[in-house]
């Protein structure tokens, strides 16, 4: 009887209403503290996938500026063709070596920013500059060759470096700046 009387009044819908309005209350204040974790949280990551982009995008810059300087080095090493006034080929030796080095250190301590195939295009392209200059070497400059049967050989291996720099190279070279145009976005 009495919880009849208390039915009609309503007290139990009252109660069942504050107490569903509690229920409420209390996970919305632990969904908000959820929500304000996880999107502090997001923004950490997203500042560290910034950071690392921004990274990417300078040793990308970096490598491709030592690469392009160690191809324009090259092909003044392996020209046929001397301008006047042109250094020396002992003197270009010499700053295509430095090219070379600076490239290949640097490409090596940051390969890991690389995807395999970019790292594998970098890879061929030092072989390939790499044996360019074995064949340009085999008779170095300054090395006198008096004629004949030697100097022709000495045109050939020099020509066929020449090819490697001006024919095989730039084929991976644009391969290379094909995928970093990808990695940039740039298309």
């Amino acid at each position: 009887m009495i919880w009849e009387i208390l039915k009609d009044l309503g007290i139990f819908s009252v109660a069942a209403g504050v107490i569903a309005w509690l229920i409420r209350t209390i996970s919305q204040k632990v969904l908000n503290k959820d929500l304000e974790k996880f999107k502090h949280e997001l923004k950490q990551e997203q500042i560290k996938a910034s950071k690392l982009y921004d990274k990417r995008l300078q040793v990308i810059e970096d490598v491709y500026n030592l690469l392009e300087d160690f191809d324009q080095k090259m092909r003044s090493l392996t020209s046929p063709m001397e301008m006047a006034g042109d250094l020396p080929k002992e003197k270009k030796l010499k700053i295509a070596g430095e090219a070379g080095e600076k490239f290949r250190d640097y490409y090596s301590k940051k390969r890991i920013y690389f995807n395999e195939r970019i790292s594998n295009l970098l890879d061929k392209i030092n072989k390939e500059f790499i044996s360019a200059w074995i064949d340009f070497t085999m008779y170095p400059p300054g090395k006198d060759i008096l004629g004949g049967r030697d100097a022709k050989e000495k045109w050939e291996w020099w020509i066929k470096a020449w090819k490697k720099v001006t024919e095989e190279i730039p084929r991976i070279k644009e391969e290379i700046e094909r995928e970093f145009r990808e990695l940039l976005g740039v298309r």
